[in-house]
């Protein structure tokens, strides 16, 4: 499969999701947080790899589970640290923290369906 047709493929499916979550998703893409955070994660999951395959070939028994955890700390360390942390970068750069309205009590509506079918 060559690269164009997979970019493609890639093309066909973005038209199927919604056109803010391709923005969104383009815009974080873009930024330099990403690329560095992901870059770093990406080099820190590699030499994880490298040691776990090493300690494997020489007879380690735990190997792969020591592995698995290393990498899920990487992808642990992305999730709740990197994204939050660019959230609160956003805002302190200029962007808006919107209220989307919690209510304590009960509504006559049933919010979830109309959610899902985007209706207002």
């Amino acid at each position: 499969m060559t690269a164009a047709r997979v970019l493609g493929w890639l093309d066909e499916q973005s038209d199927r999701l919604s056109p803010l979550v391709v923005k969104e998703v383009r815009q974080v893409v873009r930024g330099r947080e990403f690329s560095l955070s992901f870059g770093a994660c990406l080099v820190a999951g590699l030499m994880v790899a490298f040691l776990g395959a090493t300690d494997a070939v020489a007879g380690g028994g735990t190997a792969g589970r020591w592995t698995f955890v290393a990498l899920m700390a990487c992808l642990g360390f992305l999730g709740l640290a990197v994204v939050p942390l660019g959230a609160f970068n956003a805002l302190r750069r200029g962007g808006k923290a919107i209220n989307i309205g919690g209510v304590a009590d009960p509504i006559p509506l049933e919010p979830f369906p109309l959610m899902c079918l985007q209706k207002s």
